[in-house]
């Protein structure tokens, strides 16, 4: 199969140019091929860019402009300030379905009144599918949590949640009900 039965260079290089939002697997649906091959053809003729392409200069010399008009600021604003000048993408999130992936964490900020928050929300629809204000961050506590969703909601197809001591027995059923090598429980920073 030759470059031009897929789809023009011309055309393609600014279908994925990093300003634009068609992925990869949109454009090859348009194109009647795989993504794979989408890729593997844009990368031959020198058209696919995973980044933006800004070079180094530019790109110290707009962090040093934002550093020295805001030094207080973190690394969230910095990221924030080349994503609006385009300096860097933002990878969009897609999950396929609701069940697909339910995300969990704990909020502990008032922990000093003996309140401990834990949530779990549908990655797909951002439904919440549970919180609740507990007076300990054990894991049988986050565990009855999640069995309490479940119920209502069906078990996900994965889960996600930071490595945090509390979400232990969460693995451990996920892993037990759906499987492993699947990615059934997926830790997080």
């Amino acid at each position: 199969m030759n470059w031009p039965t897929i789809v023009k260079v011309q055309c393609t290089g600014k279908q994925v140019a990093p300003g634009r939002r068609i992925t990869l697997t949109k454009l090859a649906v348009l194109a009647g091929v795989h993504r794979h091959t989408l890729r593997a053809y844009l990368i031959k003729y020198g058209v696919y860019q995973r980044f933006c392409a800004i070079f180094d200069h530019d790109f110290d010399l707009l962090v040093k402009t934002f550093k020295s008009a805001k030094p207080t600021l973190g690394v969230s604003y910095v990221i924030g300030v080349l994503r609006n000048h385009q300096a860097i993408d933002r990878q969009r999130y897609s999950v396929p379905h609701s069940n697909y992936l339910w995300h969990l964490d704990g909020h502990h900020k008032l922990i000093r009144w003996g309140i401990v928050i834990h949530g779990i929300v549908d990655g797909y629809c951002q439904t919440v599918v549970r919180l609740c204000a507990s007076t300990n961050n054990r894991a049988s506590t986050v565990l009855d949590l999640f069995l309490m969703a479940v119920r209502k909601y069906g078990a996900p197809s994965r889960m996600r949640g930071d490595r945090g001591g509390k979400n232990i027995e969460i693995s451990v059923w996920m892993i037990k009900h759906r499987g492993t090598k699947r990615a059934s429980f997926m830790w997080g920073l």
